[in-house]
């Protein structure tokens, strides 16, 4: 779901031509890109110490160490955000929900 959530505004952005009236603003490049992942990083690191605390409430059972879950979840949300970025830098709109749809099958 970060992947999709963070794809989507840039992928828009891009077909609408709003992305390049930012690009002549005086902003670096990256920074605009960290504009573009910063909010979905916060949103998927939220959302997995929801889960991870849902199910400590629930009294589930972590196999080997709960300190190793979190840099764990870190990085998987910096990995799925990267990669919706990445998506929606390079396709369309359209090939950027086929993609979604494709890797929620996998």
């Amino acid at each position: 779901m970060v992947m999709f959530t963070s794809s989507m505004p840039l992928a828009r952005d891009r077909e609408t031509a709003i992305f390049a009236r930012l690009m002549t603003a005086p902003l670096r490049a990256s920074d605009l890109v960290l504009a573009y992942a910063f909010p979905s990083l916060i949103l998927a690191v939220l959302q997995s110490a929801i889960v991870f605390g849902l199910g400590a409430f629930l009294d589930m059972d972590i196999e080997g160490s709960a300190l190793l879950v979190v840099p764990v979840l870190v990085a998987m949300a910096v990995f799925y955000v990267a990669l919706g970025v990445a998506a929606g830098a390079l396709l369309t709109l359209n090939a950027t929900t086929g993609l979604h749809s494709a890797v929620l099958l996998l």
